[in-house]
């Protein structure tokens, strides 16, 4: 299912289906599937709605901990994309 207003606020332009992901749920523990899409929107998104904060991020914060999908799979995938900044080495 694809979820959108009004949470997210503006509408969708163009959707294209970027990855599905499937790993182990951090909080159940159980198996589970995250379809990702890649969308052009018509504004910027905001919170509303159950959505208490929203911001944007190129997965180096090192206060922010991402779910385990998200970091092992999720941002991977967008780095090799080009859409994140790849890590400094050091």
């Amino acid at each position: 299912m694809f979820e959108h207003a009004p949470q997210a606020g503006p509408v969708p332009l163009t959707v294209v289906a970027a990855a599905v992901i499937e790993a182990v749920a951090a909080l159940e523990g159980v198996p589970m599937r995250m379809t990702v899409f890649e969308a052009g929107l018509d504004g910027t998104p905001a919170p509303a709605a159950e959505l208490a904060d929203l911001r944007w991020t190129d997965g180096l914060d090192p206060v922010l901990r991402p779910a385990p999908a998200v970091r092992d799979h999720l941002l991977p995938l967008l780095r090799e994309r080009g859409l994140l900044p790849r890590p400094a080495r050091g």
